[in-house]
């Protein structure tokens, strides 16, 4: 038994089989057009911007104490780095330390600065601020490494300038203290400053400030050039023959050829066209074998003979009158006997515009269904 799809297939290759072999033919030779024009295009030329001559800075502000008062906490002399807190007891003195690196090591020239800031501030509007210097230094290097650093006596601090501007500051306002490392450089190529600083907290018992604190900043000079891109290609076997196609040729090389062998499937079943007749019979007997009966039609002028355009119309005929289809193999003829009429149906031309019956007509079915054409 032939399926309905493969007779459907047949029956359009052959019906339309030029119209579907010009279309395919015409789409396959657009589709090897624009992939040989992938092959033929000139490579593509951008332009790129790449930085060059890249240089980083980075300035640190860090901390170090060495305990010189009596404290179970640490040993004598033992020096605390980047302490989130410090005893005012144990470590009155604290270290400030301002580091500045230039990466690739170059020779640079830097100024470099620790200051101490007092700012007296209402709500968070300040009202008054002073900055002293502890520390400043200028040096050139040909390591790009700097450092700079600077003792600052906490205790002595708060218990004069904190302490008097403090009292001078009353209930007006509130008082905060922070410490800064300022570097200004200039590498030849490149200048510019940094800032890395922490707010420094006196409490009566310790001092607390946060470091390290870290400025960096990263320099470079964009340098534009225009780039000969040559497009991706992938090595395919051609003809026995290994060939570096272009991978945006791909897609259309995959469209000609599928274009090309459903070509050639069309003009294979539009050749046996000499067959469809038989599976359209093959077709329609398999389909409707338990209306149809074989036997032989009598040739009598009693009988009012009917003829109908279609098999699935004489299976109709046979289903609303509850008869059966008999087939007459000696003329080739389907016919329904019904009293004194004969509703008769004899095999055609398969591309008879009228007799033709698409393979997936069913018997029964509404107009709409069912396609005569």
């Amino acid at each position: 038994m032939v399926s309905t799809t493969t007779l459907r297939l047949k029956y359009l290759c052959v019906r339309y089989g030029r119209l579907l072999l010009l279309g395919l033919l015409t789409v396959s030779v657009l589709s090897f057009g624009l992939a040989a024009t992938t092959f033929a295009a000139p490579p593509e030329v951008r332009t790129e911007t790449v930085q060059t001559d890249v240089q980083t800075v980075t300035t640190s502000l860090e901390t170090t104490a060495r305990v010189t008062g009596e404290t179970p906490l640490y040993a004598p002399n033992e020096t605390l780095t980047d302490s989130p807190v410090y005893l005012r007891s144990a470590t009155p003195t604290l270290t400030l330390v301002a580091v500045t690196a230039v990466s690739p090591a170059v020779e640079a020239t830097v100024r470099q600065e620790i200051v101490v800031e007092l700012t007296a501030s209402r709500g968070e509007e300040a009202f008054w601020q002073e900055r002293a210097v502890l520390a400043s230094t200028n040096a050139t290097a040909a390591d790009g490494n700097f450092r700079t650093a600077t003792t600052f006596d906490i205790n002595a601090f708060a218990r004069t300038r904190l302490a008097a501007v403090k009292d001078a500051i009353g209930s007006a306002g509130t008082l905060s203290l922070r410490v800064y490392a300022t570097t200004a450089y200039d590498t030849g190529t490149y200048a510019g400053q940094l800032e890395a600083s922490t707010p420094l907290v006196v409490l009566p018992d310790a001092y607390e400030l946060t470091t390290p604190a870290t400025a960096q900043r990263e320099h470079a000079t964009p340098v534009t050039n225009r780039v000969t891109v040559t497009p991706p290609t992938r090595t395919m076997a051609i003809a026995g023959y290994s060939a570096s196609v272009p991978r945006r040729a791909l897609p259309w090389l995959a469209a000609g050829g599928a274009a090309v062998m459903l070509a050639g499937a069309v003009w294979l079943l539009r050749s046996r066209a000499d067959d469809l007749d038989t599976f359209l019979k093959q077709h329609a007997t398999d389909r409707y074998a338990e209306w149809i009966s074989r036997g032989s039609l009598p040739d009598d002028d009693r009988f009012v003979r009917i003829d109908l355009d279609a098999l699935v119309d004489l299976v109709d005929v046979a289903i609303d009158s509850g008869k059966r289809v008999v087939y007459d193999a000696t003329s080739e003829t389907f016919a329904v006997i019904d009293g004194t009429a004969i509703y008769e149906y004899t095999d055609a031309d398969p591309f008879d515009a009228e007799s033709t019956v698409e393979p997936d007509s069913q018997p029964g079915s509404s107009p709409e269904s069912v396609t005569h054409e």
